[in-house]
């Protein structure tokens, strides 16, 4: 618990957080890291294994890389993980293998424990272990200040908001114009 208080202090502080994930884990790397942007912290995440080391060659003492990879082996991670480490950014892995190589570069180690009964069951219980990291990380910003994290989570949600109604407001429009050029397709205004 001290672990993840510490790494909710580095993170609030973070002028950039990248968060790397391929595969299985890319989809927990992507949850976590747009759910940052709706806290208002910056937070980048890349799909493209090259982007995710050239990102992290560009950290610095400021900032914050995040890894998931539920082996702990998987090499892409491990290099953007590395890379970040010696730009000078602090270093989290998120893992089902406390001794793997991933873990033995990072300054601070989560483990998300795996059980399963084939290869199947493998990928989905890493999932679910993967986003209840996620779940705690983000519920620990959240409860370490409030007011500030309520605030950021109030705005998101009106652009969301008004985003979706500007895009009624747009459908609407395309729609009347559609009825109107139906009803009448050679009137004086079309």
């Amino acid at each position: 618990l001290r672990q993840l208080e510490e790494v909710v202090k580095v993170i609030k502080k973070a002028k950039i957080i990248d968060v790397y994930g391929t595969d299985n884990s890319a989809n927990a790397a992507a949850e976590l890291s747009g759910r940052m942007l709706h806290l208002g912290l910056t937070s980048r995440n890349y799909s493209d294994l090259f982007f995710q080391k050239v990102s992290a060659g560009h950290l610095g003492k400021m900032d914050v890389a995040i890894g998931f990879s539920i082996s702990g082996e998987t090499q892409a991670v491990i290099d953007s993980l590395a890379a970040a480490k010696q730009a000078g950014a602090v270093t989290v892995a998120v893992t089902g293998d406390q001794v793997s190589d991933l873990a033995q570069i990072a300054d601070y180690i989560f483990i998300t424990p795996t059980i399963h009964f084939s290869e199947i069951s493998r990928w989905i219980s890493s999932r679910i272990s993967q986003m209840a990291f996620v779940d705690a990380l983000c519920g620990a910003i959240m409860v370490s200040d409030p007011d500030r994290f309520d605030k950021m989570l109030i705005q998101s949600t009106k652009e969301f908001e008004q985003d979706m109604h500007r895009k009624d407001a747009e459908s609407d429009r395309k729609h009347t114009r559609r009825t109107i050029r139906s009803i009448a397709p050679n009137g004086p205004f079309f």
